[in-house]
Parts: C-alpha cells; structure tokens; sequence
C-alpha cells in the first residue's frame, strides 16, 4: 500500500494550500477530490465568455494574499471595479451609491441626516476595533450606531456586500467590521481568466488524483484513507478540507462541530453583448447584488462584458427559484441590461458561500473550530468555517497552511524530531 507523510482530503482552496504548505516543508502530500480541483473557486468557459461560480472577488490586504506571498504563488493579474459611477437601488429609485465625500452629497438616496449619519460611519469604521465586537451581533452593532432609517438600510447592504452574509442577527460584528475594514483600506480585485487561475497557480506540483473517500481508519502508520474506487493510501497525517461541519465529522467518525448557520446566495452569471449603462448596482432596500466583472477583468471578448449578479440568502430562506430569478432579471434590468443583450445566462440557486458564519454567540473568530481535531491525534480540519483568521476564502487558505503546519509538527512529534 501506497504511503505518503499527508492525505489531503478535497482539492479546494483550503486543500491545495495545505498541500502547497506542506511541499513547503518538504512533506509529501497527496490531494484526493471527487471532482475537478478547486470547489467554489472553479470557472467555466462558454463562448470566449468565463465566469466564477457566483461573484467572487480576491480581498487585496487579506489573509489570501498574506498566505500566496507566503508559498511563493504569484498574485493573479486582474482589475479592481470602478465603484465611482456605481449606484444604489432603493426600490424603482436608482442613484449614486455613496462611496466617497463627493458622491455622499450628490447622492438622491440618503436625506440630510442620512448623509451625516453614513459619513460619521466611514469616518469611524477605520479605528473601530473588530476584535472588540466579536460576542456582539452586526444587527445589534448597526443598532448601537443610532443610524437614522436611510443610513440603517445602507450600512446593511454595505455589511451584506462585503460578507455575502444575510443573517445580520447572528452574524459577528468582528467580522463585519473586518471586512468593511478590508474594502475600504485596499479594495478588491477581478481576476483576469476567473478564480480558476488561482486554482491551477494552487495546485502547481501538487500531486492530486481522483477519488471519493469513504473512509478514514486508524493504523499503525497513522491512517489508511480508502476510496470508493477501492483505493487506498496511509498516511501519518490527515487533513479534511471537503465540505462544511456535518460531512467533515461524519468522515472522519467525530462529533459534529457547534458552528454558525450557512451564508447562501442566490446567483446569476449574465454573458453579455455589449458593457451595461450601469457597472454596480447594490440593492439598499433589498438583499440584490450587481456587477460587471469584465470589464475591468479578462473574462469576456472585446466588447462584450460578464456580469454577476446575487440575491443574499438568509439560512432559513428556501425561495421559490422561479421567483427568485426573475427578481434578479428586475434588478439587471434597473443596470440597463435587455434580454437582447444576453449571449447566455446561468442561474445558480441557493448556493453555499460559506459552510457556517462565524457567530456572535460562539465569540467572532475565535469562536469557529480549530484545525486540529478533538480526540483523532493527526486529524486536521481546513475550510472558511475553519480557525481564528479572515472570512470566505481568506479563512479557506488561512486555515489549510495552519492545518499544513500542525500537521508538520505533528509528524515530526512521531517520528521524535522537530
């Protein structure tokens, strides 16, 4: 039977970076994953158009790029949005959204005392403390901020765009600070060929092979990890990067986690003739998300423009997908986009942008599940409900190089050295 030091279970971006990190250590790792490699950050290419599964943009001063830097993998080429013409939607009211002092005042969506309200939030948000607001729910922070209603409403859309995340009511605000915090200091980027080009950059010399894990044994190496194919494979560690708490616990044979609900999303990818009058549409008296992601980036031919649009999801929501869709048809249409304008669509509903929120009532961050696995020595856990650091895919890869490093240590403890 094959041996390799670390199995790596679901060739995502938390997997393919433990793998990168342990190929760090000089550890050699083997990635075993049911599908293509990179879950939610895979792209599909149709027609010289390509587009993310769902909107997807690269935080430039999060823990992604800090753990890239780290393992030698280049920063993807991409652009960062234009946000100086977006706007916001309130009802069938479309006008500018209010990013920066001079579309404040302009702004028809915020009256005077909005206005004052949104520009004492920028102004504080910089120094605000995130780590302080970790048992505190974003609904209860927003609330504390006495907002008048139009602000309310805009600070909600803000949190909701910077997050994916609906359930403000139990949603950490360490996170939702955070993440504001991110946008507004270094902004985000479109990849240039989608995130998939993040994924093969990943996944450079790691070793990853087809196969679907049925089980996870114990042995005197440390583990054999079987396959459905009838494969098998030992291993002095193991590090589960594939889907969220309830599927990692019933692999690897131990309780389930105590997490956070699922963020989830309702998406739609718009292939597009022609750049839409409108490139940022946000909805402020609803959970809608709009924006054309090439241009700026390189995913669709000259000319042409790949918009992504998104209905946030509370955990709870189950909506009629008929109905949903044709609510994001609405919001495409207030950004100027016709159905003459539609090369191809895909609409994507109901999906998991996060496995579990990192909740007010577990304690923000420091509240989700470590990477090591209570009562399994040599188990390790990766995923963006994993580990003290970042949100989305910032905690996907932050957690898969902590997962790689306790790995390390570990077999180094086996083997009586380090």
């Amino acid at each position: 039977m094959e041996h390799v030091d670390v199995v790596i279970i679901g060739g995502g971006l938390a997997g393919l970076t433990a793998a990168r990190s342990c190929a760090r250590h000089r550890l050699r790792s083997v990635v075993l994953e049911r599908a293509a490699p990179g879950g939610r950050a895979r792209s599909v290419e149709r027609e010289g158009f390509t587009a993310n599964l769902g909107p997807h943009a690269l935080y430039l001063e999060g823990a992604a790029v800090k753990v890239m830097a780290d393992l030698g993998v280049a920063l993807p080429a991409g652009a960062s949005p234009a946000l100086g013409g977006a706007k916001g939607r309130v009802g069938e009211q479309v006008g500018l959204l209010p990013g920066s002092a001079w579309t404040l005042a302009r702004t028809g969506l915020l009256g005077g005392r909005g206005k004052v309200g949104v520009a004492r939030l920028l102004r504080r948000l910089p120094e605000t403390d995130a780590s302080s607001l970790a048992a505190v729910t974003t609904a209860d922070w927003l609330a504390s901020l006495r907002l008048p209603p139009d602000a309310l409403a805009l600070a909600e859309a803000l949190v909701r765009l910077s997050t994916y995340v609906a359930d403000l009511g139990v949603l950490s605000a360490e996170v939702a600070v955070g993440q504001l915090q991110l946008a507004l200091s270094g902004g985000v980027r479109y990849l240039d060929g989608g995130w998939q080009r993040l994924v093969g950059s990943l996944a450079a010399g790691v070793d990853v092979r087809s196969g679907t894990v049925s089980a996870v044994v114990d042995c005197p190496e440390g583990f054999e990890v079987h396959t459905t194919d009838g494969a098998a494979v030992t291993a002095g560690a193991v590090v589960a990067t594939v889907g969220g708490p309830d599927a990692t616990a019933g692999l690897l044979g131990v309780p389930r986690w105590r997490t956070g609900p699922p963020a989830l999303a309702a998406c739609s990818d718009l292939a597009l003739r022609r750049v839409p009058p409108v490139s940022f549409l946000l909805g402020i008296d609803r959970p809608l998300y709009l924006s054309a992601h090439a241009p700026p980036a390189e995913l669709a031919p000259p000319g042409g423009a790949l918009v992504q649009l998104a209905r946030y999801l509370s955990a709870k929501e189950d909506p009629d997908r008929h109905t949903t869709q044709a609510e994001l048809d609405e919001h495409a249409h207030y950004a100027g986009i016709e159905a003459t304008d539609v090369v191809w669509s895909r609409y994507l509903h109901r999906m998991v942008v996060v496995e579990a929120v990192a909740t007010a009532a577990a304690g923000g961050l420091q509240g989700r599940p470590p990477v090591a696995v209570p009562g399994r020595p040599g188990a390790f856990v990766a995923g963006d409900w994993v580990g003290p650091v970042g949100h989305l895919a910032d905690a996907a890869m932050a957690s898969g190089a902590a997962a790689a490093t306790a790995a390390v240590h570990h077999i180094g403890a086996r083997l009586g050295v380090g």
